[in-house]
Parts: C-alpha cells; sequence; structure tokens
C-alpha cells in the first residue's frame, strides 16, 4: 500500500493501532476487500451514508514524517463542479469530463516546511492530443485528446508573479530547452483571440525575483481549459490525458526540478440533462404551448449517493441543463451505474408577492421528474443514473400563479331632477370569476369564491382573485379570465375593462346607471301635421315634479339624461285656444340609449254660439226666418237661420274672435246688420245671443178731395184702418183735407171712409194698402162726390132734352170716378 500525505491535513507524527480507512472520501466506493477480520462501519466514518460497509480491524502503526521540501499539486473539475470536486490524480481517480465541457485547472502551490524557499517556476503543458513531454510530466504517454486555454489565468495573480505562455512549442523533456521557447507575457496578451489561446501549449509561472516563498505559504493558479467536440467513437476508447506540473525551487541550498502531484482527465459519456420550462397550467406536463417558455437561470445540482454535491449547473437561454463527464461504468464488476440525485432550486422566492415568483414546482408527471419540497424552494430527483429511461429529461417545471384584481366603478349621472347622481350609496355587489367561459378554478382545482366587493371594507370597492393558473389546463392554453357581476343591480348596465398592469390582469366593473330620453311631441288632436309650441309639460316621479320644459317653436320638449324608473308627463299649461290635458302619461326608461316618444294631442276648445231672434219691442215675441253669418276676419265660416222657436245654435266653433251679422231679417222686421262680436274662450261653453229686431212700420196719410174738383180738399170725412176685420185706427180729415195713420206695422191693410163731409157721398169702397218699407208714408187720395141739389119744376119738353143730357153727364162723371178710384187703389197696392 502506497501513501501520499497531504501536508496541509496529516500531522506529523506516529499513529499505531491504525484502522483501515479510507482517505479518499470523494468517491463513494466502498471499501470491501474480504469478508474475513473486518466489522461494519457503524459510525459511518467514511462518510457515504452507509453504516453497512466493511472496515478492516487494527493493525501495526503509521509515522508521518514532517515534509522538506515546496509541494506543487495539480488538480481539475469541471467548472460547473464544487471546489470539493478538485481530483488530484493518484493512479485511480480520474476527473471525468463531458463532450462541450469547461474543465477547471488547479495549481497550487505549498510550502510546508519551516524555512523559506527563494522563489519558484511551475511549468505544465496544455494538452495537445499527440504529444509528449516525456514520462516524467506525461506517465501515460503521449495525449490522447486537446484541451484548449479560455484564455489567461482566472484566479488573481499574487503581487510580482507571472505567466508567460508559449504557442506552438515543440515538446520535449529538456527543461533547459524550454528557456528558448517564445514566450508571451501574460499582461501581453490582451489583442490575443481565442485562435492564439488554441495554440498555447506551454505554461510558466514564477515567482518575483529577488523574493521567498515562505514557509508555510499557499499560492493558488487557475485555468480554464474546454474539452471540445469528441467522436462518440473516441468516448468507447476511455481516452486519458496524464500530466505533471514540474517545478524549479530554490532552497538556499540549491536549485532543482521536481515534480508535483499529477492529474488525469478523460472524456466520459454519462450525461444528466433536463429543461426547466414554465408549467403554466400546473400538470406537469410539458405541454407544447409551453414547450418555448422555458427558464433560464435555474441552479441545479447534482449529488452522489452519500448527498455531496458533485456537480452543478445553470440552465441556459433555453432552459437546458446538463450534467456532463458521468462514470459509465459501474464501480465494481457486476455492480450498478453510479446513481444521482438531481437537485433544483426555485429561482425566485416562493413567499415573495411578485408576480414573477414561481410558487410551486410542478407536480410529478409526464414530464416533471422531481419532487417539490415542502417550502417549494427546491425539487429533486433521486436514484437517477446515465441509463435511466429519463436521464436526459430530468426536466424541472416550474408554475407561476396569477391574479385578478377587480375594482367597482359607479357611473352615476344625472338624477332625475338633473342634478349629478355621483355619491350614490349602494349595497355590495358580488363578482365571479370566468375562465375561458366556464366557472375558474385555483392552483388546486378548487372553484374560486365569489368576491363582494362593498363600500365599507378595507379595500372600498376592490377586491383580488389570486392563487390563478396561467393557463388552464382543460385547453393548456392562456387562460382567459373575465369577471362577471351577479346580479347587477336594478336600474344599471354592467361593462368590463381589462388591462394587464405589473404582470396581472385588472378588472374594471362599471356599473352605469340606466339613462335615457323622452321626447314629447304636441300636436293638434284634429290635425296631427299641426305641431304646438309653448305648452308646459312637468315631469313627474311617485307623484313629485323632478323637471318642467315648454314644447319648442317644431312643438316638441325633450327631457334628457332621465335615469332608469318609471315617470309621468303631465301637461300643465296648454297652447292659446287648446284644452289643457291633465291625463298623465306614463313614460318608462328601461335599457340605456332608450328614446321614449310621446304624441300628446291637445283637442282645440270649441264652443257654441246660440241666436235668439225676439221682437224688439216685445221679447217673447220670437221670430223665425231671421238669417246670420258667423264672420272671422271678413269671411263667413258659418250661418244659422232662426227656426219656428225663433232660435237657432252653430256648434263645434273653434276658439277665436268672431262676429254675427244678420244677413235677412225676419219678414216684417228691420234687418240690424251691425256686428256682434263673439269670442270662444272656454271648451264645451255655449254663448247666448239675444238678437232684437224692430219690426217694419210705416204711415198711411189720406187726401180727401172733391171729386169734380181734385185741388178742393175737403175736411170732415172720416176713415178707418182696418187689418183682418178690425178697426186698428181711425181719423178724421182736418182744414188741409188729410188725415195720417202712423206707427203702422208690416202688413197688409184696408182704409174705408165711414163718414163723408157734409154734402158729399159716402165713398165706402175700401182701399188695401201694404206696409213693406220700414218708414215709408204711403199716400191715399180720396174722391167724393157732392150729392145732387134737388128742383120743384117740371122739366119742360126743352128741359127734357137737358136733363137727359144731364143725367148722361152725371153717369159719365161717376163712371170716370170709379175708375179712378179704382186706379189709386191699384196703385197703393203696388
Amino acid at each position: 500500500m502506497s501513501f501520499a500525505s497531504d501536508p496541509e491535513k496529516d500531522v506529523p507524527g506516529e499513529y499505531s493501532q491504525l484502522m483501515w480507512y479510507e482517505y479518499d472520501t470523494d468517491t463513494t466506493e466502498d471499501l470491501v476487500y474480504s469478508k474475513d477480520g473486518f466489522a461494519k462501519d457503524k459510525w459511518d466514518l467514511n462518510g457515504n451514508g452507509s453504516t453497512d460497509d466493511l472496515l478492516g480491524a487494527p493493525m501495526g502503526k503509521w509515522i508521518i514524517k514532517a515534509p522538506t521540501d515546496l509541494v506543487v499539486t495539480s488538480a481539475a473539475k469541471m467548472a460547473t463542479q464544487p471546489d470539493t470536486q478538485y481530483i488530484t490524480y493518484d493512479g485511480v481517480a480520474k476527473t471525468g469530463i463531458g463532450a462541450n465541457s469547461t474543465v477547471d485547472y488547479r495549481l497550487i502551490a505549498n510550502n510546508p516546511t519551516t524555512n523559506d524557499a527563494n522563489g519558484f517556476k511551475v511549468y505544465w503543458p496544455v494538452p495537445k492530443k499527440g504529444q509528449n513531454w516525456g514520462k516524467a510530466i506525461q506517465p501515460k504517454g503521449a495525449f490522447q485528446f486537446d484541451l484548449f486555454l479560455n484564455g489567461g489565468i482566472k484566479s488573481e495573480l499574487p503581487a510580482g508573479y507571472k505567466v508567460f505562455y508559449a504557442k506552438d512549442a515543440t515538446p520535449t523533456s529538456q527543461a533547459l530547452d524550454w528557456g528558448g521557447f517564445a514566450w508571451t507575457e501574460e499582461a501581453n496578451t490582451d489583442s490575443w483571440t481565442q485562435k492564439d489561446w488554441d495554440a498555447v501549449n506551454f505554461v510558466r509561472i514564477e515567482s518575483p525575483a529577488d523574493s521567498v516563498f515562505a514557509a508555510k505559504q499557499r499560492e493558488q493558479f487557475k485555468f480554464n481549459l474546454t474539452l471540445r467536440d469528441v467522436p462518440k467513437e473516441d468516448f468507447e476508447k476511455n481516452l486519458l490525458d496524464v500530466y505533471t506540473p514540474i517545478y524549479l525551487r530554490d532552497l538556499g541550498s540549491g536549485k532543482g526540478y521536481r515534480y508535483g502531484q499529477p492529474v488525469a482527465m478523460t472524456p466520459l459519456p454519462g450525461l444528466l440533462a433536463g429543461t426547466a420550462w414554465v408549467d403554466a397550467d400546473y400538470d406537469g406536463k410539458m405541454d407544447a404551448a409551453e414547450a418555448s417558455n422555458v427558464i433560464a437561470d435555474v441552479r441545479m445540482e447534482l449529488l452522489d449517493a452519500r448527498g455531496k454535491v458533485v456537480d452543478t449547473a445553470t440552465t441556459d437561454a433555453q432552459g437546458h441543463y446538463e450534467f456532463k463527464g458521468l462514470r459509465d461504468w459501474a464501480a465494481s464488476v457486476g455492480g450498478a451505474l453510479d446513481t444521482y440525485t438531481v437537485k433544483a432550486y426555485n429561482p425566485t422566492d416562493p413567499a415573495s408577492t411578485s408576480a414573477e415568483r414561481f410558487v410551486r414546482f410542478s407536480p410529478v408527471g409526464e414530464s416533471m421528474a422531481m419532487t417539490a419540497a415542502s417550502d417549494q424552494t427546491s425539487a429533486l430527483v433521486a436514484g437517477v443514473s446515465i441509463n435511466s429511461s429519463n436521464a436526459r429529461a430530468l426536466n424541472v417545471g416550474l408554475t407561476r400563479v396569477t391574479k385578478v384584481d377587480v375594482r367597482k366603478l359607479w357611473v352615476e349621472g344625472k338624477n332625475a331632477d338633473g342634478s349629478d347622481g355621483q355619491g350614490m350609496s349602494h349595497d355590495a355587489i358580488n363578482v365571479k370569476l370566468l375562465a375561458d367561459g366556464a366557472a375558474a378554478k385555483d392552483i388546486d382545482g378548487k372553484d374560486i369564491v365569489a368576491l363582494s366587493l362593498a363600500p365599507d371594507s378595507a379595500t372600498p370597492w376592490k377586491g383580488c382573485f389570486d392563487n390563478l393558473l396561467v393557463n388552464n389546463p382543460a385547453t393548456s392554453k392562456v387562460a382567459r379570465y373575465t369577471v362577471e357581476e351577479g346580479p347587477v343591480p336594478t336600474g344599471y348596465v354592467a361593462s368590463y375593462a381589462y388591462e394587464t398592469k405589473d404582470g396581472h390582469l385588472v378588472a374594471t366593473i362599471t356599473n352605469t346607471r340606466i339613462h335615457g330620453t323622452i321626447q314629447v311631441t304636441k300636436v293638434d288632436a284634429a290635425d296631427g301635421d299641426k305641431l304646438l309650441p309653448g305648452v308646459t309639460f312637468q315631469l313627474r316621479q311617485d307623484d313629485v315634479v323632478v323637471r318642467e320644459a315648454v314644447t319648442d317653436a317644431n312643438g316638441k320638449v325633450e327631457f334628457a339624461d332621465v335615469p332608469y324608473g318609471n315617470y309621468q308627463v303631465v301637461e300643465t299649461a296648454a297652447p292659446e285656444g287648446y284644452v289643457l290635458d291633465q291625463t298623465p302619461h306614463a313614460a318608462s326608461i328601461t335599457t340605456e340609449g332608450q328614446v321614449v316618444a310621446l304624441t300628446v294631442g291637445n283637442e282645440g276648445i270649441k264652443g257654441s254660439l246660440s241666436v235668439t231672434k225676439a221682437d224688439a219691442s216685445d221679447e217673447s215675441k220670437l221670430l223665425a226666418g231671421a238669417e246670420f253669418s258667423l264672420m272671422k276676419e271678413e269671411k263667413a265660416v258659418a250661418s244659422g237661420t232662426t227656426g219656428e222657436d225663433g232660435t237657432f245654435t252653430l256648434g263645434d266653433i273653434p276658439y277665436g274672435d268672431y262676429t254675427l251679422v244678420e244677413t235677412k231679417a225676419p219678414e216684417g222686421y228691420v234687418l240690424d246688420a251691425t256686428p256682434m262680436p263673439v269670442q270662444i274662450r272656454e271648451h264645451g261653453a255655449t254663448i247666448a245671443l239675444t238678437v232684437k229686431d224692430r219690426m217694419v212700420k210705416g204711415s198711411i196719410v189720406v187726401s180727401k178731395v172733391d171729386a169734380a174738383n181734385a185741388s178742393k180738399l175737403l175736411a170732415g170725412a172720416t176713415f178707418q184702418v182696418k187689418q183682418n176685420g178690425k178697426v186698428i185706427a181711425e181719423g178724421v180729415t182736418g182744414q188741409d183735407g188729410t188725415v195720417m195713420f202712423e206707427g203702422l206695422a208690416y202688413g197688409d191693410y184696408e182704409v174705408v171712409e165711414t163718414a163723408a163731409p157734409k154734402g158729399y157721398e159716402l165713398n165706402s169702397d175700401p182701399v188695401e194698402v201694404k206696409i213693406r218699407e220700414d218708414g215709408k208714408v204711403v199716400e191715399l187720395t180720396v174722391k167724393d162726390s157732392a150729392k145732387p141739389t134737388a128742383k120743384a119744376a117740371t122739366p119742360q119738353t126743352g128741359d127734357a132734352a137737358l136733363s137727359l143730357t144731364s143725367l148722361v153727364a152725371s153717369g159719365a162723371l161717376a163712371l170716370a170716378a170709379g175708375l179712378l178710384f179704382r186706379r189709386r187703389r191699384v196703385s197703393n197696392q203696388e
């Protein structure tokens, strides 16, 4: 057995009763060499988590001596692995490297002695396939694969130290030839490209001149190398690069080269990998819609069977991570491949309030292999090996939740009386959440309880639905969240607006009080095309007047912004000439923007005119046959004739000012054409007019003359005026031979002489007279013949002839007088 002491850990001295113990705790192999003489490791002394390992029985003693020289060790690990994974080659332990991996190569220079050294130089080769720097540096022969420097030194260079690089140097084991290489100091590599770094195959590190490397001093130098593409067949060859740093030290007693502890690297095909994605619907399945929604910068750890972190990784921009370079052979013949635990860390604080936080890892499912810790800060899958079915699909699902903030706005508009309605009080409302039109559920699949938004809550009229999935599990697509108020308060309409704010949805429910318009058109009831301005209407609600307005020139009035409710429209002042209609007209506003159109007809004021025609001197004497015209603006609009009762009536006379004009008087009466004003003002009222006509009256003047001498007027003749055989007047001619009968009413009369003047014969023939014109004097001349004178002597023969002649003459005169009288009578009749 060989033992390489670590001067930093192994205290010099003698150790007796030494147990067989595994100093290498970086690997998982169990110390089982024989079943005889071994005891179970019930204290887990080798720290691998097992108490079934067997430890050897005590043996001999062991002496560790104090070091006497500088020590330079080299170790390597993949860059993703923790520092505990640095491996120094001990003939068995090798650094496994995955394809396209980067490797951290570390050199540690240590002075474990008690004396200062006078500085040192360290050389090491960068492996290039086929190159060989001699067996001392490369104990396993020529390099079997390439490694390339990723730039210069990665650790902080101690003060005064320098690093030099040789490009394409010819490999040789002769240290004296190394000084002839074309060295470039680190400080002069700023302009180098990766091609320059790829050409570097030898590196030199040197301490400052004229300095000491003090006792117990320790310096570290770290470089980064890349293993590029390795063909699959090369992996199967178990390629190995082993090299040892060589250093020149000056201990004061002399200078000399020493070889440090080697490092061994081998490309290994073993791989565990996966992808971190946003499991938006929390079903453990990477749906097609989620495949591109990956998560970068998720920290991953690879733990061995003992629970020790052996590698780390961080998901890249594609959400992918890999643990490369894992051993693809069993630790023991016939044994199983190494098993690992892959652990993922939540990149956010699940307990924070950030919208970007991941509140949970996905449940274990088709794509999710890991089980989350109770606090959701990490998740892991244990017992996986590189040949597990999901070795390259150890995916990590993380789920965000979202929320929907809800706020309630009230838009009241105008009150019924036109005042501003803001500030009205309301009861709480209920709001439910829908996802793609169906009842929403939370991340745990539980129904979302409706919110109650109230004015007196800690956040008036606000609420929040939280713990919601981003995607809808039913559709595997982004959930479309909407809210629904139920029920909407009577008299309001609800509108919904959505915006994304601070990474989540904000829903605004606006309840707008329903408003409409009530339009009233005022028309003539008999003529719908006739619009009536100037009509006053009141808008009433529950018998309370809330507004008042007057129809315009077009006969219209509009009550705008009338809130939801039942109303009555009542006319309070009619236009001139129309009947006031106070009938309430119902109008209800039930829908937003509704226009209620009312047409209200007004009946025009109409009255009646009753006309009575009476005798002016005797009002009880009613006169038929009087004709009248009702005039308006000099135009006859109606007419009427008194009947037997002396009256007539005109009905349905429209409102206005009129005049009544008699156009024909009753027979025997004087026409009175004086216009009489008539005003129709009150609906249904009858205006009664009594129109009196005076009777037509005339006079008769009778002249009494001598029949033989018309110029001889005769006094003392008595005349009577009769009507229908009744004497109505009597008079005697005066000295002028005349008598006048005045004030004779319209009608037919007879004038009869009842007593002749003395010495005259009575002429009793009646003379007919007609009174037809008012104020007319009918003149009559009545002739009386003188009585004959008697003679006593008997006429003689000659006298007889004269007497006959006289008789004939008298007869002729009598006949002439008769004819004259007849002619006068006819004249009077005419």
